[in-house]
């Protein structure tokens, strides 16, 4: 709970700028991910992902301007730093630019399930039916917030005319974005549940897509903030709005967070299993030297010296044999951990996966392991 005194724009400023630039790592390791994979190339998805982020930085912007105006001081306080104008002016840019920004982010969740999942018909279906929910949420909401004044201006002039109450706008956007986003978030479960996997990776993947879509609880703390402050937003803005305002500007970059998590698990599982295979290299090389050495003093083999080495049939032009551990033995595990190093990094399926679902299903294997 913040203090009911004092001054609250430090913590706006440092929330909204630490997952601001998280979320653009985030990103930025996202499409990385993309690049390196073998048979992975940009689809619709991260074209969307990619769209929010301009959106999400410049509400970073704004929520700093108005910090800079005297939001987070009382008002009494915050009127030597800005005006009621300044600051409605403010919120209400900030409508259309939320509304927009976050909407992209659901299209990227949703086209990623269809990236996965559109090889069958009825959940295809599903999905283009949320894709529209989340346009018509969209263009509803942006439409409520250019003209919730009639005429437009009277938003933040107070010129004459007429406006739908503030607490009903707010309610009406966060209640039917929450609905939205409780529809995204159960929306990949049942495709999820029938993967051939065992129960317990089957639990973990769907608790990694619940975990993931974490958005949903900042939407809800808003709509609890809003249904708190009642008629009393108004008389005290700029000190009674910094809880919605905070969950407004963390929003998009923790919704742009979640959507980019399948692609960090596959890009740390490719980091990881090349970090192994580089070390199997380095132990074969350290065992190919100490046969080297040792055969300059005597051949084990020609003085049956030792029964651990045996004579694999001659290969090659010179006729000369090549001396090999038993199966079973250190070189051989590491021969076939190199072969199957390079199926896992090429990332094979059946033939009839397009390469958007080769990448896709190698981003929820990786989410279904870690």
């Amino acid at each position: 709970m913040m203090s009911e005194s004092g001054d609250r724009r430090g913590s706006i400023l440092g929330a909204t700028i630490t997952v601001t630039i998280i979320a653009l790592v985030t990103l930025v390791l996202r499409f990385w991910s993309r690049t390196i994979a073998t048979k992975a190339h940009y689809w619709w998805d991260d074209w969307a992902a990619l769209a929010s982020a301009p959106f999400m930085i410049v509400m970073c912007a704004f929520s700093i301007w108005w910090v800079s105006l005297g939001l987070g001081l009382h008002v009494k306080e915050a009127m030597h730093y800005g005006d009621p104008h300044q600051w409605l002016l403010i919120l209400w840019i900030e409508n259309l630019i939320y509304n927009t920004g976050l909407s992209f982010v659901k299209l990227s969740v949703v086209l990623f399930y269809f990236r996965v999942f559109r090889e069958v018909r009825l959940y295809r279906y599903c999905l283009w039916f949320a894709a529209f929910l989340v346009v018509a949420w969209c263009v509803g909401n942006n439409l409520l917030a250019i003209f919730e004044c009639i005429p437009v201006q009277k938003y933040w002039q107070g010129s004459p005319g007429h406006c739908i109450d503030n607490e009903h706008g707010f309610l009406g956007t966060t209640i039917s974005n929450v609905i939205v986003d409780f529809i995204i978030l159960l929306l990949p479960l049942p495709m999820l549940w029938k993967l051939q996997l065992n129960t317990k990776r089957k639990v973990a993947l769907v608790g990694v897509f619940l975990c993931g879509y974490s958005v949903v609880v900042v939407s809800i703390v808003r709509l609890v903030s809003i249904v708190r402050l009642g008629d009393t937003m108004q008389e005290d803005l700029t000190w009674n709005f910094v809880q919605p305002q905070l969950m407004v500007s963390i929003e998009i970059p923790i919704a742009l967070f979640s959507s980019c998590l399948p692609a960090i698990f596959h890009l740390g599982k490719r980091f990881l299993e090349k970090r192994r295979f580089g070390l199997a290299k380095s132990s074969k090389q350290l065992s190919k030297e100490s046969r080297v050495r040792m055969g300059t003093v005597a051949n084990p083999i020609d003085n049956g010296a030792h029964k651990d080495f045996t004579r694999l049939p001659s290969h090659g032009a010179g006729g000369e044999s090549i001396e090999r551990l038993h199966a079973g033995s250190e070189e051989h595990q590491l021969s076939h951990s190199a072969e199957a190093n390079k199926d896992v990094e090429s990332g094979r399926l059946e033939p009839e996966y397009t390469s958007e679902q080769v990448s896709a299903w190698n981003e929820i294997d990786s989410e279904a392991r870690t």
